[in-house]
């Protein structure tokens, strides 16, 4: 062979044959176990059902607020769910809510210095009868 500059080109190299993939032998017991249904209830993702018919849906709801529908206020004579009239309930919020102002103005007029025994046992009464107010 004679030296030629062509000769310093690199020849293309024929890809290499792949080797043959990877084929298991237990793939028929794993696509055969596979398809057994262990758990027929449980699912995984959208439910295999028909979706409701959305007419029936609207139709049934179109008749539900006339039938449900109730006053806000009671008749005369009858009371709230908790026992009072509505303004009997109004009334005595606004009691609970001047008696635990008035608690509080006498919490925050207590001296910072809480020295003696009498002072500790009326800041703590005044403490429990705000926990009682707030529980009422």
């Amino acid at each position: 062979m004679r030296e030629s500059i062509y000769n310093l080109i690199p020849l293309e190299q024929p890809p290499k044959a792949l080797l043959p993939r990877y084929k298991s032998c237990s793939q028929r017991e794993v696509i055969s176990l596979f398809n057994i249904k262990k758990f027929p209830c449980k699912t995984m993702g959208v439910p295999k059902v028909n979706p409701p018919n959305p007419q029936c849906y609207l139709k049934m709801r179109h008749s539900a607020p006339e039938l449900f529908r109730k006053n806000d206020e009671p008749l005369k004579g009858e009371k709230c769910s908790d026992g009072y009239h509505k303004d009997e309930k109004k009334s005595l919020i606004d009691q609970l809510k001047d008696k635990w102002q008035q608690r509080y103005r006498q919490y925050q007029s207590l001296s910072v210095m809480i020295d003696t025994p009498p002072k500790m046992h009326h800041k703590l009464w005044l403490e429990k009868e705000m926990e009682d107010i707030e529980k009422t």
